[in-house]
């Protein structure tokens, strides 16, 4: 009938133009086909590929480490040849900086205002470098720095953060500074305001050893300013000291419990009172040049020396007893009382502190064995 022949006997004219059998129809399965191969992950990548990688990856680290050398190098180069330039300028620019401060000393020196401001300006780092290279602008540096407390409180306040007090006690080493630097430290003590903090800036000191044994560098300097120094120089050294004990109470105990101290000074006075009453030795022994002047400056040094024991022993007077047995004091303050008219004013003070002696109970009644102890001593000096 026209139609197709379908597997079943029927024909598809049967069934229709769009019928289908309900009957599955059995195909035969073609061959199965090759599935395409997986692609590689990155952690199986062949050997080959790994290395290649790291070679590449050791070419970058290598060539960065080169640049660095490199740059290294370079920087070397510069700072060498900064170096070079810098010492081929060294004794321009030392030449030019010790014009500029002498310039400077020489505007400061009579103007407080100008010692502030070139305090304020920062010239306190610039004196110090000058003195730890010892250079030739040392004097004017060392100057400068005397000159600064006694501008302002602001200026102070520059100087004590820079190191002042040090810079003023590292003074003390040379014998011609001694007196300058005695007196700046004087003056910044006598202010109320700062006493306190510059009382700990000088007496700072380690605990260990003996009381009175072991001091600051400023005790130490004071002691060897008493022990050696000449009349030429001990003069206004001793008027700073004095100074200072007036002021401070601290540097007063501080001094009064040092025991290297009072001996030199004890020993400064008997050595003084032997020489008024032996002047032929003294002479032969200062030699021509002091023999014209000697006897007015000795009896000031002499009335210094005495009042600096005066002041220790009233502003320490719990401590009065013990100077006393160990140093003798009323045998040597006995002397001074017994002695000639022509040194009415230190026998006078003598006086006064036994008198003082007397009324704390440190002594008995001096004055019974004063008039023979007086014409004892004038017969062994004849």
């Amino acid at each position: 009938r026209g139609g197709h022949l379908l597997p079943n006997g029927h024909t598809d004219s049967e069934y229709g133009n769009n019928a289908r059998p309900t009957t599955p129809l059995s195909v035969t399965s073609s061959p199965a086909s090759p599935s395409p191969s997986p692609v590689p992950s990155l952690t199986k990548r062949p050997e080959r590929e790994r290395e290649r990688e790291k070679s590449k990856e050791s070419g970058a680290g290598g060539d960065d480490e080169q640049k660095d050398r490199e740059r290294k190098r370079q920087r070397e180069r510069e700072k060498e040849r900064e170096r070079q330039e810098q010492d081929r300028l060294a004794p321009v620019a030392r030449e030019v900086s010790s014009q500029c401060l002498q310039a400077l000393f020489s505007i400061c020196k009579i103007s407080k205002p100008r010692q502030e401001q070139a305090v304020l300006a920062g010239i306190i780092p610039t004196l110090k470098g000058e003195l730890d290279r010892n250079s030739k602008m040392k004097q004017f540096a060392i100057e400068m720095c005397f000159e600064f407390p006694h501008t302002s409180r602001a200026a102070r306040e520059i100087l004590f953060r820079e190191g002042g007090i040090q810079i003023l006690v590292r003074c003390l080493r040379e014998p011609f500074w001694q007196a300058q630097a005695l007196s700046a430290l004087a003056y910044w003590l006598s202010l109320g305001t700062e006493q306190e903090r510059v009382e700990a800036e000088l007496f700072s000191r380690s605990r260990s050893g003996e009381e009175g044994r072991t001091g600051t560098a400023l005790m130490r300097h004071v002691v060897t300013i008493f022990e050696r120094s000449p009349n030429s120089t001990y003069q206004k050294a001793a008027q700073a000291v004095l100074d200072m004990v007036k002021a401070s109470p601290e540097m007063s105990r501080q001094l009064c419990v040092n025991h290297d101290f009072m001996a030199a000074l004890v020993k400064r006075i008997r050595t003084e009172l032997m020489e008024a009453h032996h002047p032929k030795v003294t002479r032969e022994h200062d030699g021509a040049v002091k023999r014209r002047s000697r006897k007015a400056p000795e009896t000031h040094v002499r009335g210094i020396s005495l009042r600096v024991l005066m002041n220790l022993c009233y502003s320490n007077q719990r401590h009065v007893h013990m100077l006393v047995k160990k140093h003798g004091l009323d045998s040597l303050l006995k002397s001074i009382a017994a002695s000639d008219a022509k040194y009415v004013i230190l026998a006078e003070i003598a006086k006064n502190l036994l008198h003082a002696f007397v009324a704390w109970g440190v002594v008995k009644d001096w004055q019974a064995g004063a008039a023979a102890g007086g014409a004892r001593q004038r017969a062994q000096s004849l």
